[in-house]
């Protein structure tokens, strides 16, 4: 694609704006408006459709997502979120956000945000938000799990899954309506999932504990859970104090 060479920045922060600038024309990309408010920025972009969209969650009157809406797609190219929160990640990948800036960054990270602005292709790449999606994560539990499916990604709620069963190089998340597949290891996923609701209880099993009814011996002598749709999962030897310990 071409290099992208004009620029907004939306931000109601002066030195924030002042920071960004720099960083931008230092790169070659040159910031033709700066604006500090929602309303302003809708016409500003309405009137000069840039290339790149540098644009804040929080404003004073409308927040990032209303002005893209009001905005249009027709409006914008290129969109990267710049906040101090995380927690709208998962929301600015719905819109297709290129990339999500974590204030503070610093010129290689905003150098990587404009290489992906300069390898889109104008696709949505399923892959790409993945990866943004675990690193902007932080070391908060997973709330939504992010499934591939051909050239989307569907995104699941964690609390939703009733449990998961390794399968292979995936895990397999099984929910009340359907079953899905991820390219996880279920040893990193449980490393991310909510500790207080989800229980590793097996070498190929984690289950969520809202959904456990019955802990009973199976028929060869080892030990399985019920879940409340009547699932069965197994117990592995060395995982049973540990959920004897939670159900006490």
């Amino acid at each position: 694609m071409n290099r992208p060479s004009r620029a907004i920045i939306v931000d109601d922060e002066r030195l924030a704006r002042r920071k960004l600038r720099t960083l931008l024309e230092e790169e070659g990309v040159e910031v033709i408006a700066e604006c500090a408010n929602g309303r302003d920025s809708v016409a500003q972009i309405r009137h000069s459709r840039p290339d790149l969209l540098f644009l804040d969650v929080e404003l004073p009157d409308l927040d990032g997502f209303e002005i893209l809406h009001h905005v249009g797609p027709e409006n914008l190219r290129w969109v990267v979120f710049v906040t101090a929160y995380d927690h709208y990640a998962v929301q600015a990948f719905g819109v297709d956000a290129v990339d999500y800036l974590l204030k503070p960054f610093d010129r290689e990270r905003l150098r990587q945000a404009l290489a992906r602005v300069r390898g889109r292709s104008g696709e949505v790449d399923p892959e790409a938000i993945l990866e943004l999606l675990r690193r902007v994560k932080g070391d908060e539990p997973l709330r939504r799990i992010a499934v591939k499916e051909g050239g989307r990604v569907r995104l699941v709620e964690a609390e939703k899954v009733r449990w998961f069963e390794a399968a292979d190089n995936y895990v397999k998340m099984h929910t009340a309506a359907e079953e899905y597949l991820i390219r996880e290891t279920l040893s990193r996923l449980e490393s991310q999932l909510d500790e207080k609701r989800f229980l590793r209880i097996h070498r190929r099993a984690i289950v969520n504990m809202d959904v456990v009814v019955e802990v009973r011996m199976a028929d060869d002598g080892d030990h399985e859970v019920v879940l409340d749709d009547r699932s069965v999962v197994p117990i592995g030897r060395r995982y049973r104090p540990r959920l004897l310990e939670r159900i006490r």
